[in-house]
């Protein structure tokens, strides 16, 4: 069950890098954890590797971590131990296809419920407080 995806006119390539590596320049402020607006996003590259930003004064404050790392094609990430999401790529001749979707199902105390045809699937409520669509729009704009 997809969450959002957007067809993004650059090789593989570089719409995993500016994911990845230029979050900072298309994720919106407001969905910030820290206390102070972040200057920086990090996704360090590699299975194990911390997933945080960092404001101007130097804090750090945690996202999560990453899961598995197989660039350019896919990066799963853990969310603050929240939920699991994965963000896969794939190229076709005039486009790269970014979609993003849950690793894991919830448990059931989860309020949020959505529909994959008759089936109703959890998805943690810490990848629902987004709007991904919005998001990967914004992401497409800067990949660009």
């Amino acid at each position: 069950m997809k969450l959002a995806e957007v067809r993004v006119p650059v090789p593989i390539e570089r719409a995993f890098s500016v994911f990845v590596e230029q979050m900072e320049t298309w994720w919106p402020e407001a969905n910030r954890t820290g206390a102070q607006p972040f200057q920086t996003i990090f996704i360090e590259p590699r299975a194990g590797g911390r997933w945080y930003e960092r404001d101007a004064r130097g804090s750090a404050s945690d996202w999560g971590q990453v899961i598995e790392w197989d660039p350019p094609r896919r990066v799963a990430l853990s969310f603050r131990g929240a939920g699991k999401l994965e963000v896969r790529f794939s190229a076709h001749d005039s486009f790269t296809l970014v979609q993003i979707e849950p690793c894991d199902t919830y448990h059931a105390k989860s309020n949020w419920v959505l529909h994959a045809g008759a089936v109703p699937l959890h998805v943690p409520p810490a990848l629902m407080q987004f709007e991904w669509a919005d998001i990967l729009a914004e992401f497409a704009r800067v990949a660009r």
